[in-house]
């Protein structure tokens, strides 16, 4: 399955609803989206992580998407830890697109910040195994 275009900030506000009204569910206290750094010698080895925007008790309803997406895109997301980190992909990144779709032309400077980092990952080729998303 996949995310159908959001059209409206009330179908967005309905989609976070969705999300947020799940058993288990609890809004993290951060989370954010990092691009990888791989060993040389052994490239299953993460080095380090590079977060290009760290949410810290706000943007619940980024998080909510986020969310949403990760589970069309087959994650099955855990709830239940105090960390939930999962790699994203392709699918991922349409289906977030897809829920931001009412704010991505408003998505420049300081507005939607989430929403820009999306935008730059559905420009890339393919995010392949390099990008996390950290809860």
């Amino acid at each position: 399955m996949a995310i159908e275009t959001i059209s409206s900030t009330d179908a967005f506000k309905a989609l976070v609803a969705e999300v947020t009204s799940q058993a288990g569910y609890k809004e993290p206290m951060a989370f954010g989206i990092a691009r990888v750094d791989r060993g040389q010698k052994n490239a299953e080895k993460i080095l380090q992580a590079n977060f290009g925007l760290i949410n810290w008790k706000e943007n619940f309803g980024s998080a909510a998407v986020f969310i949403k997406a990760l589970q069309e895109a087959k994650c099955k997301v855990d709830f239940s830890g105090s960390e939930f980190v999962a790699t994203i992909n392709d699918n991922f990144v349409e289906n977030a697109m897809a829920a931001f779709a009412p704010y991505v032309g408003e998505a420049t400077g300081d507005a939607h910040k989430n929403v820009q980092v999306i935008k730059v990952l559905s420009n890339m080729k393919d995010i392949g195994k390099d990008f996390r998303i950290v809860f």
